[in-house]
């Protein structure tokens, strides 16, 4: 479903607590959506169970190639929402191939810590080639 970018960014602040890291501001999620979703240059998602947000992406994409820039979860793993994030991917791959895109970049993974292997072991179970790359700036 489309995320309000507000109700991202109250979703966000949970995520980025948890982990300890400043996240997106408010006013850049905000900027996304105005200038990148509203022309169907970005896919700002969500997965709702019971009427509650429980996780949601934020996506650019640009011709055939999507890429993972912003992610929120709920702390929530009960039955209903357990799958919640695996599910959002999916069907964020299913909207973009509609839309032409043949490449969904998940982002890195850091393999020296034992959550980065998780990570990596999550995005390998959708079926895609592992890329080695360099790291860049978001500005």
């Amino acid at each position: 479903a489309e995320v309000d970018p507000d109700e991202y960014y109250a979703l966000s602040r949970e995520t980025y607590r948890r982990s300890d890291i400043p996240g997106p501001r408010r006013r850049t999620v905000r900027r996304l959506h105005r200038f990148l979703a509203a022309r169907y240059k970005a896919l700002f998602s969500g997965v709702y169970v019971d009427g509650a947000l429980k996780a949601a992406s934020i996506i650019p994409y640009h011709g055939g190639h999507a890429f993972y820039l912003y992610g929120a979860s709920s702390s929530d793993r009960s039955d209903k929402s357990g799958n919640a994030t695996s599910y959002l991917h999916y069907e964020n791959m299913r909207t973009l191939r509609g839309r032409g895109v043949r490449d969904y970049d998940f982002g890195g993974a850091t393999l020296t810590t034992e959550k980065g292997k998780s990570l990596a072991e999550f995005k390998r179970g959708f079926g895609g080639a592992e890329i080695q790359c360099y790291g860049g700036i978001l500005r």
